[in-house]
């Protein structure tokens, strides 16, 4: 299952390339070459979180099998740093991506905090925030607002109990029908934020097309 969701994020990064470069002026796509795409990422390699620090090592391990065996059009340069779970550390780390590596997309960001420190900035610069690795809702709600960014993990909502006990949380599955999520969850299918383009084609049962410029 994991082996089909990398190569399926891999497959659509590309084709979002293909995408974005096959109605853009002359002036060339960052980080896209015509045999490279430049994809980066943030992470907790180290801090509080750094439990979560293989997570971009198996990316890189799989994106190296895709290369090897020729499975996209384009060999990914993958390449992530530590932001330590500092949502300072992130923005600092995710300027340095943008303006100076010139990467086309980041991919697989972790962390609520950090994430949302970022996702304005990256959404200014139409810089793709791909598969963020968070279940905060907001990244579903707000679709609309930050269209550029994509979210991969289930959303959780949390069910309170009476004062002073803890609270328990839930995904939006699983949530018991007497605790429903406080925040509607919008549909996979989304017009604005999944929008289904014939020319990508069909990855795995997935499509996602990014904004127009």
């Amino acid at each position: 299952m994991k082996r089909t969701v990398l190569l399926a994020a891999a497959a659509l990064v590309a084709s979002a390339a293909v995408v974005m470069t096959a109605g853009a002026a002359p002036q060339a796509t960052p980080g896209v070459t015509a045999r490279t795409i430049l994809l980066e990422g943030t992470f907790p390699l180290s801090g509080t979180a750094s439990l979560y620090a293989p997570i971009p090592a198996g990316m890189g391990a799989y994106f190296s099998y895709a290369n090897a065996h020729r499975l996209l059009s384009r060999q990914i340069i993958w390449k992530y740093s530590d932001d330590g779970y500092n949502p300072a550390n992130t923005v600092q780390v995710t300027h340095q991506e943008v303006e100076q590596d010139h990467a086309f997309a980041l991919v697989g960001g972790l962390g609520t905090e950090p994430q949302t420190a970022v996702r304005s900035y990256l959404n200014q610069q139409k810089v793709p925030q791909l598969f963020v690795s968070t279940g905060a809702t907001t990244f579903d709600r707000d679709f609309a607002q930050y269209p550029w960014t994509l979210v991969t993990r289930p959303k959780v909502c949390t069910s309170h109990g009476p004062p002073g006990a803890p609270g328990r949380m839930y995904s939006a599955k699983s949530a018991p029908k007497t605790t429903p999520p406080s925040e509607p969850v919008p549909p996979i299918t989304t017009p604005t934020r999944r929008r289904i383009d014939k020319s990508i084609g069909n990855v795995s049962g997935l499509t996602y097309a990014l904004p127009t410029a």
